[in-house]
């Protein structure tokens, strides 16, 4: 679940995944973004962005921290800048403990070492033009080393993640002309270009294709890839059906 601090308050959003924890059986998960959509914070909040970064960033230090307090103790007592907790406690635990993983994903650097200090999983930074996928993956072992050295630094350890747009066609061809037509949308405005940016990992192609790049992205470090289609359906039966089990063919051989 995405949440973006400024919207919900961090004592709410500690209560609710801890119930969604209990109802799935431990399989809640928290993605931390601070976001920039005004428009979005005007609805759905107080209209609290925030527009200054270093500000937003350390509100969301301090929005995991209150998080981490109500998950683990039983009177949470937090006196902050943005946030004010009042030995306040909350009876409703997750079953994963310490706690269910956060991911979060930034270029900031002070938001990196607030990753490291109180996040689970990176989502790993890569430029959006799908032609570049190859060096896409070479930049991802240098971003994990990074990452893992600041993890390391505060005597912990971090997954890796990439949030991708998967384009699965009979011919690299094909899947290339659907991928030119989607960066063409995404173009239009920057709610259109957010799924047009995940194009750039390069899941792009035939099934063959596709498992080759999954493995080379697997051997840089990522362990988990959040898969987006279009439509969302149709392409997951397509994942299912043609790259899963070339997936498990190749771990096999």
């Amino acid at each position: 679940v995405a949440v973006h601090p400024g919207i919900i308050a961090p004592q709410v959003v500690a209560k609710f995944t801890a119930s969604l924890d209990r109802i799935s059986g431990g399989r809640a998960a928290l993605n931390i973004v601070n976001g920039w959509n005004k428009e979005e914070f005007e609805t759905f909040g107080t209209g609290d962005l925030l527009l200054n970064e270093d500000a937003r960033y350390r509100r969301m230090e301090e929005f995991l921290r209150v998080i981490h307090g109500m998950w683990n103790e039983d009177a949470f007592n937090f006196q902050g800048e943005f946030y004010r907790v009042d030995r306040q406690a909350s009876r409703l635990k997750p079953v994963q403990m310490p706690n269910p993983p956060i991911y979060a994903g930034t270029r900031n650097d002070t938001g990196k070492d607030i990753i490291a200090r109180l996040g689970d999983n990176w989502f790993v930074d890569y430029d959006t033009d799908y032609r570049k996928w190859e060096q896409n993956v070479e930049q991802a072992a240098v971003l994990i080393a990074d990452m893992k050295a600041r993890a390391a630094r505060n005597d912990r350890k971090l997954s890796f993640s990439m949030s991708c747009r998967v384009i699965c066609e009979n011919s690299n061809d094909a899947a290339i002309e659907k991928a030119r037509e989607l960066e063409a949308h995404g173009k239009t405005s920057r709610i259109a270009s957010i799924a047009a940016k995940a194009l750039g990992v390069g899941l792009i192609g035939t099934p063959d294709t596709i498992v080759d790049r999954i493995q080379r992205y697997e051997a840089a470090g990522v362990q988990t890839m959040m898969l987006q289609y279009h439509p969302m359906i149709e392409g997951m039966e397509t994942f299912a059906r043609e790259i899963l089990p070339l997936l498990d063919k190749r771990k096999a051989a």
